[in-house]
């Protein structure tokens, strides 16, 4: 069981970093690697759009049948990133 969530918590970790590229990314970040936002709101919202995929991914993987262990670290990451959205856009509220 260990080698299964060990390999899942990889997926994971690396679908969030390509999750929160691309949304760098599309808001036109420069850098192939390296995300460097204009000011601080257009850092924010690139946070907001990068926790919203990242909550959609958890869920989608959450409908799935899972171990439980398994679907333990979703409901952690996607508790995590309801945190986060709200941070972000607390934040940015400021702007």
């Amino acid at each position: 069981m260990k080698k299964t969530f060990s390999m899942f918590l990889v997926l994971i970790l690396s679908l969030s970093f390509v999750a929160t590229v691309s949304a760098a990314a599309d808001f036109g970040a420069a850098g192939e690697h390296t995300v460097l936002p204009e000011d601080m709101k257009t850092a924010l919202e690139i946070g907001v759009q990068a926790e919203i995929d990242n909550i959609s991914m958890y869920e989608s993987f959450l409908k799935q049948d899972l171990p439980e262990d398994v679907r333990d670290v979703f409901e952690r990451l996607k508790s995590g990133s309801d945190n986060h959205l709200r941070a972000f856009r607390n934040n940015l509220r400021r702007y």
